[in-house]
């Protein structure tokens, strides 16, 4: 495998960055030296050419660089928050075992839930919490779609379990208490999704599982299936 291939995708974005950052400053500091020379040696009548054209393409090319390799950098920060739960694939249009939860009890009618979501490598992260043993539960998952040809610039589909909210046994309308998992939801997810109008070659999603029990011993496993965060 080639050096450039066993880069991380999700590290790609920075290299790719740092490629167009680096060429549209090259094309700024060529163009600059170019329009130097010139000044020192402009005749009182300019011959006729394409001089003129040629400068105003390569500045243009150069902004463009610039402008690509900031958005890569930005790009590269909204991803981080999704780095451990990347997905080599369109999340929403497979299954998807994304993690399982468990509960036990405890006394004074508590019980902890666990929940162990699923990284990117197999790995498991635990997350625990103390509740009450007839409460009902909710996930929440922010999902980033890329175009397909994105992928080889290092932006590939991710999601991130982000919030588990708490519901009483006798209304599921007003959670009495919400958790944030993953470390919370992701700002980054968060501006792409209010710019999701103007960004076509990314398409966030919220998806809301529905109101589950989960009974003392018992384990249910959450998938990302059939475009829905299922618990089952």
């Amino acid at each position: 495998m080639s050096e450039f291939g066993s880069i991380g995708l999700e590290n790609r974005i920075a290299v790719f960055g740092g490629v167009f950052l680096g060429l549209g400053l090259v094309l700024l500091f060529i163009l600059f030296f170019w329009i130097l020379r010139r000044s020192r040696f402009v005749q009182e009548k300019e011959e006729v050419g394409y001089g003129g054209l040629i400068r105003g393409i390569i500045f243009i090319v150069s902004i463009l660089c610039v402008v690509l390799g900031a958005i890569f950098f930005q790009m590269q920060d909204y991803m981080r928050p999704f780095s451990e739960w990347i997905h080599p694939g369109q999340v929403l249009s497979s299954e998807k075992l994304i993690g399982e939860m468990t509960s036990e009890t405890l006394k004074d009618s508590t019980a902890n839930l666990f929940l162990n979501t699923i990284g990117k490598k197999g790995e498991i992260f635990k997350e625990t919490f103390e509740v009450s043993v007839n409460n009902r539960y909710g996930l929440v998952v922010e999902i980033l779609i890329w175009e397909k040809w994105l992928k080889f610039f290092g932006f590939v589909d991710g999601y991130k379990l982000t919030q588990l909210d708490v519901f009483p046994a006798e209304s599921s309308t007003a959670a009495i208490k919400t958790f944030e998992l993953s470390g919370g939801p992701a700002e980054g997810w968060k501006k792409i999704y209010g710019l999701r109008k103007i960004l076509p070659f990314v398409k966030p999603e919220e998806l809301k599982s529905e109101i589950f029990i989960l009974n003392p011993g018992e384990t249910k496993k959450v998938y990302i299936k059939e475009k829905k965060l299922v618990v089952e």
